[in-house]
Order: structure tokens, then C-alpha cells, then sequence
């Protein structure tokens, strides 16, 4: 295959020191595999030419290389060239991947609904836990969140397209992320850290979408309380209630099919309009 021309150059890169003209590097190339600018099959340029473009050593450029593949965006062929992977090999929990998604994913993105159906599957169960084992710090936190999501729905709404979090996507994270702590269990506590990336595309997604955030407030005001009063079920489908929301604003069809398996009677309940066209 034809190798395609890149789009954008490394800035000042002869000025950087050299891992972080690496950096630049990798940071150039994942922008135009992310945005879409080289699609899924497409062969970079060979090593000599993205040298002389980047003016940087060939290890620079290879340890650049390197962090695209680590992440899975590209496969390197020995003696065929690299190939820019389908999105669905690339490593969503990766840290790496995780912050140019955030950079530089489209508007809407074709794996937005794997995303936002991995966090269906489990952050339900997760709330169900949080409201078993929850302690006084952990409702602390949970309360700082919220209390930030609330000082923020009002703020004006950022640009059409913006990529950066608003200080409600991040008191929204924050609240999220918490819950997986008050767990009270070790791994799911880490886990905070290892969805983040679904998490975090998702819900700047959906609250850029969103007509107004009052409803989201009030929601996770009804998922807190839950959480407090030690109600397991009523956590769960009250966790299922944001994440009805969200989907809403996302603009994605829930599939009844995709949607955990819930012993509730009352989360089935909050189920039934989800499922509606």
C-alpha cells in the first residue's frame, strides 16, 4: 500500500530536549490515526522520511513508534512497513491512549458505544457494592463531587467540538471515581484508574451533548443518597438512571440485549423506558 502523507509537523522540535521531541512525535502521529486522518489500513511514511519531517534521531523516532504500538494503534511489519490498526485492537485502558483520546478524538467517534457500553456492564454492580461497604470518607468524597457538579451545571456551555474537560466533567470523574473507592475492595479501588479512559471520553461526551445539566445533578444526588442510606438495589438502579441518561445525551439506542443482568424488580423497573424507542 501507499504510504499517506501526515498532516501535522512537530512544533519547535529542534528546541526540545530529545525524549521530548519523542514525545511530540508520537503525539503528532497518534493525532492524525485518532482524529481519523489515517484511516485503518494505512501505511505511514518509511523511517527515513518521518526522520527528516521530525528532525529527530532514528531512536527518537522509533521509541515514538514504539509508544503507538504499545497502545495499539499501529503494527509494524518488518520489511512491509506500519500500518495504522483498526480501532478495535487499540488498548483503551492504556494511559497513553486515554489522553489522546481526550486531545483528539472526533465528535463522535465510532467505539463511543463500546465505551459507554463497557461502563453500562459494570458501574451499576459497582454502586450496588459502594452502598454495602461505604464509610464516612468515602461519602466525603462522593460529596465533594457532587458538590462541585453542582456549583458547575450552571457555567456557560464550552465550544461546539471542544476536547477539553469542563469543571463539571471533572467534578463528574471525580464522582465516578469514588465510587469504585468505596468499594472497600482493593482492585476495584484501582480500577478507578484503569476505566478512566472510557469514563472520561464518555462523560465529556455525553455532557457536551446534554441540553442542560440540572437533570445529571439530581440524578447522582439520588444515586448518593442511595449510596448513603446502605441501599444496595436502590444503588443499582438508581446508577442505571444516570446511565440512562447519558446515553440519551450521547444519542445512542440502548439495546436490551447489551444490558446486565439485574435480579432487581426495581432496577428492571427503571429499565423498562430505557428500552423504548
Amino acid at each position: 500500500k501507499r504510504a499517506v502523507p501526515l498532516r501535522k509537523p512537530v512544533p519547535d522540535s529542534r528546541e526540545c530536549p530529545q525524549a521530548d521531541r519523542g514525545a511530540q512525535v508520537a503525539d503528532a502521529l497518534a493525532c492524525d490515526i485518532v482524529s481519523g486522518g489515517l484511516a485503518a489500513g494505512a501505511v505511514l511514511p518509511r523511517e527515513t522520511e518521518l526522520v527528516t519531517r521530525f528532525a529527530v534521531s532514528r531512536a527518537t523516532l522509533r521509541g515514538a513508534l514504539q509508544s503507538l504500538e504499545s497502545a495499539g494503534l499501529i503494527r509494524r511489519v518488518s520489511g512491509h512497513g506500519t500500518y495504522v490498526r483498526p480501532y478495535r485492537h487499540w488498548s483503551f485502558l492504556n494511559p497513553l491512549l486515554s489522553r489522546w483520546l481526550s486531545a483528539f478524538a472526533p465528535p463522535t467517534p465510532p467505539y463511543l458505544r463500546d465505551l459507554f457500553l463497557f461502563r453500562l456492564g459494570i458501574e451499576p454492580a459497582i454502586a450496588a457494592l459502594a452502598a454495602r461497604a461505604a464509610r464516612g470518607e468515602d461519602l466525603a468524597g462522593l460529596e465533594k463531587a457532587l458538590a462541585g457538579m453542582a456549583a458547575h451545571a450552571a457555567d456557560p456551555r464550552p465550544p461546539a467540538g471542544g476536547r477539553a474537560l469542563t469543571a463539571f466533567d471533572r467534578s463528574d470523574l471525580a464522582f465516578h471515581q469514588a465510587i469504585y473507592r468505596a468499594t472497600g475492595n482493593l482492585l476495584w479501588a484501582q480500577m478507578a484508574q484503569v476505566v478512566e479512559p472510557a469514563a472520561r471520553l464518555v462523560i465529556h461526551r455525553s455532557n457536551a451533548g446534554a441540553e442542560e445539566l440540572r437533570e445529571s445533578v439530581v440524578n447522582h444526588t439520588a444515586l448518593l443518597a442511595c449510596i448513603r442510606r446502605q441501599e444496595p438495589e436502590a444503588a443499582q438502579a438508581a446508577a442505571l438512571a444516570v446511565l440512562r441518561r447519558t446515553a440519551r445525551d450521547l444519542g445512542l439506542p440502548f439495546d436490551p440485549g447489551c444490558l446486565p443482568s439485574l435480579p432487581s424488580r426495581r432496577a428492571a423497573e427503571i429499565l423498562v423506558p430505557v428500552a423504548a424507542p
